[in-house]
């Protein structure tokens, strides 16, 4: 009788044991895991319950795409804006791109085509939740979403820690990480004791020739840590729709900068080959440069290939400082380390030209 007690005592111990351990949830960073259960902070400080495997998203922001991507080639993306469907080798890369609908932008969402996708997660923007009513869309249905944000190196760094923890990835987004730290620690270390006459002075147009970023963005950030000296920076710029900022052809004139670095090659094109643009030193130095395509335009607010613009950059303006940096070899590593992909030498080409590497409009 006594035996069979004890057993009987052993038997409900174990029980007891194993049921809180599948209650108890384990901090882990600033996520908190349960059984199949997750709990993510954002980028605006709000804690997204994630339940289950995430295998499909919809994403509203550029940077999720590459970010996913790069961290799970797995990930099916299905619902899209329509920027990311213009990106050759990211295509490539994750073939759902192909299949995924377009069901809004940075701004807005169409919720019927998006809830007939059936995501696990949905990644916007800090734009699209400050408008009430996409966000009360979002709300009302009742799927996880994360909203990213950042301003610079930085900050975009924590939304690849917080990509990576949403669907499981997290070493994987620490290792991009630290290469990205790295990257940028190199490249400040090149241009540090730099004097100010020699940085070069350079206008980063975007997409269209006075289209620019303001003093607070990850653009402007990248510039300044390659030891480029932004002719905007401290300038005020006209405001025009959708939160754009241009600079007038005078403006340009008046700081006639020494280069021009242009992330649309067409652009690039027009600049060089438009007589009104003709005074410009950078235009009768033949210094405007298209900046590179790979899976998003380098540099790009929205592009996670920053570390590799830095490198770019510092090759084409101060070659001497970075005379031991092999830039072939470098993109070919990048890829195939966080993306398990070869490019050739011809594509390393078509990369650097950013030539065929996106669709238009």
């Amino acid at each position: 009788m006594k035996r069979i007690k004890l057993l009987n005592f052993i038997v409900v111990l174990i029980i007891t044991t194993l049921l809180t351990t599948a209650c108890v949830g384990v901090k882990r960073s600033n996520t908190m895991v349960w059984d199949n259960h997750i709990v993510v902070v954002d980028s605006i400080g709000r804690s997204v319950e994630i339940n289950g495997k995430v295998k499909k998203v919809a994403v509203f922001y550029p940077l999720a795409g590459h970010g996913l991507t790069m961290l799970d080639r797995d990930i099916e993306i299905v619902a899209v804006s329509q920027g990311l469907k213009r990106d050759v080798l990211l295509e490539e890369l994750n073939p759902s791109l192909t299949n995924a609908v377009i069901a809004g932008s940075g701004k807005e969402v169409n919720i019927e085509t998006l809830m007939a996708q059936n995501p696990d997660l949905i990644i916007v923007t800090k734009n699209m939740v400050s408008n009430e009513g996409e966000k009360q869309k979002l709300d009302h249905s009742n799927i996880p979403y994360l909203v990213i944000d950042y301003s610079n190196i930085r900050e975009q760094q924590d939304v690849i820690a917080m990509l990576g923890k949403a669907i499981g990835k997290e070493e994987r987004a620490k290792a991009y990480n630290e290469f990205y730290k790295d990257t940028v620690s190199l490249v400040k270390k090149s241009v540090e004791n730099m004097p100010e006459p020699e940085r070069v002075r350079v206008f980063h147009s975007i997409s269209e020739a006075t289209r620019t970023e303001i003093k607070g963005t990850i653009s402007s950030d990248w510039i300044n840590t390659a030891g480029l000296m932004n002719v905007i920076e401290d300038e005020k710029l006209n405001i025009f729709e959708n939160s754009k900022y241009f600079a007038s052809l005078e403006q340009i004139y008046l700081w006639d900068p020494d280069a021009f670095l242009v992330n649309d090659i067409e652009t690039a094109k027009y600049i060089m080959g438009d007589d009104k643009w003709a005074g410009l030193s950078a235009v009768k130095n033949q210094k405007v440069y298209p900046l590179p395509t790979g899976i998003s335009r380098w540099g790009h607010v929205s592009s996670l290939e920053i570390p590799l613009v830095l490198l770019w950059t510092g090759k084409i303006f101060y070659p001497d400082k970075f005379s031991h940096i092999d830039l072939n070899q470098q993109i070919k590593d990048y890829y195939k380390n966080f993306f398990d992909y070869e490019v050739s030498d011809k594509q390393v080409e078509s990369i650097l030209k950013a030539e065929g590497m996106r669709l238009k409009k």
